[in-house]
């Protein structure tokens, strides 16, 4: 197995940690729980560079890589909601699941290998993770600033103004997802109308 591969394979263990630790809770936890996500995150920008750069791009990355970005940012995602204080919509999170659900189908359905390889280097998909995980870790730590402002017993509204921030920060979020996915899928369909003239 190459070292690309072995990025993104790491990438979906340090998912179930982050689990653990956000699930723990309090303000050492999550702290932990933004390192690793960072970590994570980092193995993502890491492995698609290797492979173009050792020329040892595959099938298996192709597939992979991807995989544990939708899996890495949707944990995150579904975590969020169950901070209430946040305020961030259940639609928002389904508008970025439906949508990585339906890449993964497109994918498999109309996608031969090497379509998969060519269709996997898209800017627009990467601009997208990116601006995905910003947000997550903005919003990390939100929460982190969250339980410190309890802490000192700050006054109540602060925290009120604090938390509005994570629904606009999703909205960003959702519309990079959507954009990205339409993107995807019509650059796909204007390939093959050119094949046919």
């Amino acid at each position: 197995m190459n070292l690309a591969n072995k990025l993104t394979i790491s990438r979906l263990f340090l998912i179930p940690i982050f689990i653990f630790f956000v699930k723990l809770g309090g303000i050492i936890s999550i702290i932990i729980a933004l390192f690793i996500f960072c970590l994570a995150a980092i193995t993502d920008l890491l492995d698609g560079k290797v492979a173009r750069k050792y020329k040892t791009v595959t099938y298996l990355g192709t597939f992979l890589d991807p995989l544990a970005d939708k899996l890495l940012i949707l944990t995150a995602f579904i975590y969020f909601l169950s901070m209430k204080f946040l305020r961030i919509p259940t639609w928002m999170i389904i508008i970025i699941a439906a949508r990585e659900l339906l890449i993964i189908i497109f994918r498999l359905l109309f996608l031969n290998k090497k379509e998969i390889m060519f269709y996997s280097i898209n800017k627009t998909s990467k601009i997208k993770t990116i601006v995905q995980n910003s947000v997550a870790i903005m919003i990390i730590l939100i929460i982190i600033l969250n339980e410190i402002i309890r802490m000192l017993n700050y006054n109540l509204k602060s925290l009120y103004l604090i938390n509005k921030i994570p629904f606009w920060l999703m909205l960003i979020a959702v519309i990079f997802t959507i954009y990205s996915g339409s993107i995807y899928i019509l650059r796909y369909y204007r390939d093959k109308i050119k094949l046919l003239y």
